[in-house]
């Protein structure tokens, strides 16, 4: 281990103390009491936090050296210029995947890295598989994204017969405290299927964000009400099993932030935010949360949502400016009027809105800097109003093509 790391030591369980002492009896001195054992570590050991990141340290000093240049804005993403333009590389552990202005400098990234790090498997083509996506790159300059077997997987473990035709009813913000709770198995079956689709939903299937995030609030004590609604989403899905996520940008670049709030929904008074970025085709990203604080107007909410949400939008400009992208514009988009005329004032409107805190008004201060543009969306138009509430079969499909990109 390289000095600067601090010391390291693991825990060996009773199966692996045998194992060792199998092989040295040397090592029957250390063992404890209980039959472990604990090892000091001198090399970076696969599983170790420290060793993930040497492994990122030394990843990072090697394309470095290569003339990469890290971005200050994700620290797995990393971009090199040329006269043929910018090349892209964006990391996940160690996966390494490349984005190169044409077929040359493609060929030269993967012929330096293969150099230093002998064995690559290396992935050509229009149709990739990338950390269990389905990556479908298309004539028309879109990609389609997919997750076809963990979906598939997904739907036969949880054989749910009926099919819906949206993922939640008007009544998934309702608790009925007089539902009965589920026994300990299903409670945990419960808590991992949540989980299955939260995954499933953050990665290519944004529509499914709204349902599933209120119920990854109940799996503590989840009751029959919940699983009711589990199945419904689950019924959608087994539906709609071939969506997938494309994505796609305009000729002229513009970060389109849609934004969107559900005035008082929970139970305990608190709204509900929704939001989502594009570049013109699909959401780049996705989120559908509850918010912090009570608000006393859904126009109050709308704005908490705005202020919440904006640095996702910055920060899309930001990191696609520094892989050399030439952003036009961040246009924020709210179907709200009201919460329009508080940031564009800056100021309260009248008594009723004076209690809003100032730091909600910091937006104003983006609009004069001409960093935002805000506009008015109508409602039924608004992609983030999926991503807040349930929604009527046809609105919810009009919104769900735009969210996932399936009408440009």
């Amino acid at each position: 281990m390289p000095r600067e790391c601090p010391q390291t030591y693991i825990r060996l369980n009773r199966f692996f103390t045998e194992v060792m002492v199998s092989i040295d009896a040397r090592f029957l001195d250390f063992v404890s009491e209980n039959g472990t054992m604990v090892l000091k570590v001198n090399k970076a050991l696969y599983g170790c936090v420290i060793a993930a990141k040497l492994w990122y340290d030394m990843l990072r000093s090697t394309l470095e050296g290569l003339g990469f240049t890290r971005s200050a804005y994700d620290m797995c993403v990393f971009s090199r210029n040329s006269e043929h333009g910018h090349t892209v590389l964006t990391v996940h552990v160690d996966d390494v995947k490349i984005f190169a202005p044409g077929d040359s400098e493609r060929e030269r990234v993967i012929s330096e890295l293969s150099e230093l790090f002998p064995g690559l498997k290396i992935n050509r083509g229009p149709d990739l598989n990338y950390l269990g996506m389905k990556f479908e790159y298309r004539s028309d300059r879109t990609v389609k994204i997919s997750m076809p077997g963990y979906t598939n997987a997904l739907l036969e473990r949880y054989d749910v017969p009926r099919v819906h035709t949206t993922p939640a009813g008007d009544e998934l913000y309702d608790i009925d405290e007089n539902s009965k709770a589920l026994d300990a198995d299903r409670q945990e079956d419960f808590h991992s299927t949540v989980c299955k689709l939260l995954y499933l939903g953050k990665m290519v299937r944004n529509e499914l964000l709204a349902a599933v995030n209120f119920l990854c609030s109940r799996t503590q004590s989840p009751t029959e009400q919940d699983l009711k609604k589990l199945h419904k989403i689950l019924g959608y899905l087994r539906g709609t099993p071939n969506l997938g996520l494309i994505l796609g940008a305009d000729d002229a670049l513009f970060v389109r932030l849609s934004v969107d709030a559900s005035y008082g929904v929970h139970a305990d008074g608190k709204s509900h935010t929704g939001a989502c970025v594009t570049l013109g085709r699909g959401a780049t990203h996705a989120t559908s949360t509850k918010q912090k604080i009570v608000t006393k107007a859904s126009t109050e909410a709308e704005l908490v949502a705005a202020s919440d949400m904006y640095g996702q939008g910055i920060w899309t400009v930001r990191l696609l400016e520094s892989i050399g992208a030439r952003v036009q514009g961040l246009i924020l988009e709210q179907d709200n009027l009201s919460t329009i005329a508080l940031m564009k004032n800056g100021k309260p409107n009248s008594s009723r809105s004076r209690h809003i805190a100032i730091r909600y008004f910091f937006i104003h201060d983006k609009i004069k800097d001409n960093e935002v543009k805000v506009i008015h969306r109508p409602s039924e138009e608004l992609t983030a109003d999926i991503l807040t509430k349930p929604l009527v079969t046809e609105r919810f499909n009009a919104l769900r093509d735009a969210l996932l990109g399936s009408t440009s």
